[in-house]
């Protein structure tokens, strides 16, 4: 968020600042749910319903880069698509990660 506070102020203003500061969000979101994650893979009072989700979202998040990059060149999207698509990437992960780790939680 740095480059968006630092560099997009008074006339010196770009799109570009914008869009970085975008792109840290996102990857804040990414890293925090992928640091649940593994936190819960490390969990051994795991229900055994909820390890191949896990699994399958701990595969996303190692493979979640690529398979962005990739569908972002066969769907020809320009810099603003790939970081919308980048935000639904994240914004999945995300929830995924939440839809598993809130069963893990201690009742009220």
């Amino acid at each position: 968020c740095v480059p968006l506070w630092v560099g997009a102020r008074g006339v010196e203003f770009d799109w570009r600042h914008l869009q970085m500061g975008l792109d840290s969000n996102i990857s804040l979101v990414r890293h925090v749910a992928a640091a649940a994650l593994l936190w819960a893979s490390g969990r051994h009072d795991l229900p055994s319903p909820l390890r191949l989700p896990l699994g399958g979202l701990l595969v996303a998040t190692a493979y979640e880069g690529f398979l962005i990059g990739w569908a972002g060149q066969v769907l020809g999207l320009g810099p603003w698509g790939a970081l919308g698509l980048r935000a639904l990437g994240a914004a999945m992960l995300g929830l995924g990660a939440l839809r598993l780790l809130v069963p893990l939680l201690p009742p009220p």
